[in-house]
């Protein structure tokens, strides 16, 4: 059997044990939360990329940007352009008719349309 002293001692040595477990375990809700989360990263990506768009053999666009990601969803395939870009448009006659220019962009392949 334990002495009154050794009965003293181990119980403040549990106590001491028992705070310094519960002040060092810190859990972090955002940590946690975002464990869970998918991230998103693009299929294919591209430095000072160069699209020609044409309908049958003739050029109709030309894209320039320094930077481009394609993200690849079952229904929003999409193309960002996430820096600076331009699009020169051409007629039929092969000129170059209108130009824009733009810092941001997406394009969504399915309804062709930009934002």
């Amino acid at each position: 059997m334990l002495s009154l002293k050794n009965r003293s001692l181990l119980f403040l040595l549990m106590v001491a044990c028992f705070i310094i477990t519960l002040t060092s375990c810190q859990t972090d809700r955002n940590e946690i939360m975002a464990l869970g989360k998918k991230v998103v990263m693009p299929a294919l990506t591209g430095k000072d990329v160069t699209m020609l768009y044409s309908d049958s053999t003739v050029l109709k666009i030309k894209l320039l940007t320094p930077h481009m990601q394609k993200y690849e969803k079952s229904k929003r395939t999409c193309n960002h352009y996430a820096e600076r870009f331009i699009c020169n448009f051409y007629d039929d006659q092969g000129k170059e008719a209108t130009t824009l220019k733009a810092d941001y962009g997406v394009r969504y392949e399915l309804s062709k349309k930009w934002k």
